[in-house]
């Protein structure tokens, strides 16, 4: 695929465009007639992804099929009270198992004192 770097992303990510180095960028997909492209808003070489911690994983938390509205209210102002990048699935599980999957529209800061405040909420 190619890639379309605007002079000003170039001038700051220059020293990263050297020849068989991996890099990781982040940018739009454009298509042409003529194939795929993508429109480059940021880069940085693959190897800083390594030094990078691994905890932006998704965080799953199953909510039971009857909890109570209040509940609910509950977990949302505790969610929205840590804010950070990580990314937050409720699993809605239904008394015959089902599952719908809804993720939340904002990044927490998910740590070990987090989830217990969640495992408090949830019981």
């Amino acid at each position: 695929i190619e890639m379309v770097v605007f002079p000003k992303i170039f001038a700051s990510t220059k020293s990263l465009w050297i020849k068989d180095k991996a890099l990781l960028v982040n940018g739009k997909i454009e298509s042409r007639g003529d194939g795929k492209s993508i429109i480059v808003e940021k880069a940085r070489l693959a190897e800083e992804d390594d030094e990078q911690p691994k905890d932006n994983h998704e965080i799953e938390i199953i909510v039971p099929s009857r909890i109570a509205s209040q509940k609910l209210v509950l977990l949302n102002s505790l969610l929205r009270s840590s804010p950070g990048d990580q990314v937050v699935i409720l699993l809605f599980v239904d008394e015959f198992d089902n599952v719908k999957r809804l993720a939340i529209p904002f990044g927490i800061n998910y740590d070990q004192s987090l989830k217990e405040k969640i495992s408090e909420i949830l019981e």
